[in-house]
């Protein structure tokens, strides 16, 4: 579980959202979009978010909503809706002071023998829309944790810096880098960021560095696992935060403008990064290829802010 502050949560943060959850809280299923968390006693919370263009009005996209989802769940709105919970009610209040529109539901799934609170929330500055399913449980305090889970939820605009948060691991992006494809297996976690056509930007996470380095080197064993780099013509700096910085640089004049519009050129630039974490226990890695590139400032601030915790 990531680091917690005084109130013992810990901060998840996945393509613009984020909030702080509880530390016996797990997300058990995650998607680009979509997240569930649980505890020992099942289901927490369900959040899903889109980005939005235009005009949002969150009682039609509600409306469609509850269309769509019907054959799986029951979704009441308007005067049918069941009264919202009191400690539900002051979290979205807390949301609205933080830019939040919101619009509240009743949904019961085929099992639930209760109507369950939901919402519907949008966030006009970072153009995003959410929709939070709850999954109250009867324990004495439950709706209060519950709550105060929701009203730390937070979005990130595009245009800016967005963390991410998950399984251990905390880096600060630029905004307009999205994730195209992640995985988390035991021993080896990766998260791959596109930004336009070509661009690419990974995070891996790799351990126990014992074992996987085998007495070699951080530059030889990258070497052999990353085999569609060529180390062996690359320069190497190390950055102010102390990551050894092995790369090709980016081309200039025509070289480049032919890089930047068709990805295609003799040299393909990059620049991988690496360091060790967690008492040297875990690697770390950034790696980034593509004709428009970081600066070279992002690239050392991504690398500075990549962290276990």
């Amino acid at each position: 579980m990531p680091v917690k502050d005084a109130n013992g949560t810990a901060l998840f943060a996945w393509a613009g959202f984020s909030l702080r959850i509880p530390e016996s809280w797990e997300p058990v299923a995650l998607e680009k979009d979509f997240v569930r968390f649980e505890n020992d006693r099942g289901p927490r919370l369900e959040c899903r978010w889109q980005h939005t263009q235009g005009t949002y009005r969150l009682d039609k996209r509600l409306n469609k909503a509850a269309s769509q989802v019907k054959r799986a769940a029951a979704i009441r709105t308007g005067s049918d809706e069941a009264p919202v919970p009191k400690p539900f009610k002051r979290a979205l209040d807390k949301l609205g002071k933080h830019g939040f529109q919101t619009r509240t539901f009743a949904w019961t799934d085929r099992a639930a023998q209760t109507s369950l609170p939901g919402a519907l929330l949008h966030h006009a500055e970072s153009d995003i829309a959410l929709m939070l399913r709850t999954f109250p449980d009867p324990q004495p305090g439950d709706a209060e944790e519950l709550a105060r889970t929701l009203s730390t939820a937070r979005c990130h605009p595009q245009n800016g810096e967005r963390p991410w948060s998950v399984f251990g691991l905390r880096a600060v992006l630029p905004g307009r880098l999205t994730v195209k494809t992640f995985s988390f297996k035991p021993g080896h976690f990766r998260i791959e960021f596109i930004c336009g056509k070509h661009t690419r930007l990974s995070l891996e996470r790799l351990g126990p560095a014992r074992l996987v380095l085998k007495d070699s080197s951080l530059q030889d064993w990258a070497g052999s696992f990353f085999k569609g780099l060529n180390l062996t013509a690359a320069t190497q700096t190390e950055s102010a935060s102390g990551w050894i910085v092995l790369g090709r640089s980016w081309p200039r004049g025509l070289s480049a403008w032919i890089l930047r519009h068709f990805g295609i050129g003799r040299r393909r630039p990059f620049r991988l990064a690496l360091a060790l974490a967690d008492e040297e226990s875990k690697i770390l890695s950034v790696r980034m290829e593509g004709p428009v590139p970081l600066t070279d400032e992002e690239f050392d601030k991504v690398c500075s802010s990549y962290e276990v915790v």
